[in-house]
């Protein structure tokens, strides 16, 4: 229980004193809660993106594009025999493969451009992730049809972070980049990791 509502269940000894220390602890929450209110407001931004001083502040923000593509795969270690990858890998280790639907959502952080309010033209990101992903996976045999696959286990998490490299080549370094991808509605990774 915070004091100031403890101090003011007390039962009244002495009048004079509990007004004086209710007034007292009172006086000293609103100044303390003025003060804190003071300095949030003060480091907050106004949504012009100018302070007082005319100073221009570094908005960053994130956008985000989802794609999605089929593709099909078979989590495999070729260094195993076929009973230990099926008990490690249960159905997925498939000699015949097995698909999903993958979802793909794709985060761009970076500065608001003062000229567009844009951090990224959103058409362009999608021109990016559909030229050189979509294209590359979807309707595809990871394992036989695109590298690194042939020599990789195709697992959600490498997927995931082949996507990423595709992509941080293909855009600016000024932007931090995020890729999670969904294989299922329950299963989904997301690189770099955030903690």
């Amino acid at each position: 229980m915070p004091f100031f509502i403890f101090l003011a269940k007390q039962p009244i000894i002495n009048k004079q004193i509990a007004v004086i220390s209710r007034t007292v602890v009172l006086s000293l929450l609103l100044k303390s809660i003025n003060q804190f209110n003071t300095r949030l407001i003060e480091s907050i931004p106004p949504a012009s993106g100018r302070c007082r001083e005319n100073k221009i502040y570094l908005m960053r923000i994130s956008v985000f594009r989802k794609s999605h593509f089929n593709a099909s795969h078979r989590i495999h270690n070729p260094k195993w025999d076929d009973q230990k990858n099926f008990e490690v890998f249960g159905k997925c280790s498939n000699p015949y493969f097995h698909g999903h639907n993958y979802n793909l959502e794709v985060k761009v952080t970076g500065e608001v451009d003062q000229e567009t309010g844009y951090v990224i033209d959103l058409k362009k990101l999608n021109e990016i992730i559909n030229l050189y992903v979509i294209e590359r996976f979807d309707h595809k045999n990871l394992n036989i049809e695109v590298e690194p696959f042939q020599t990789m286990i195709p697992s959600s998490e490498n997927i995931c972070i082949q996507i990423w490299n595709i992509l941080r080549g293909y855009l600016d370094e000024k932007y931090d980049l995020s890729v999670r991808l969904y294989e299922s509605e329950r299963n989904f990774v997301e690189y770099p990791a955030t903690v």
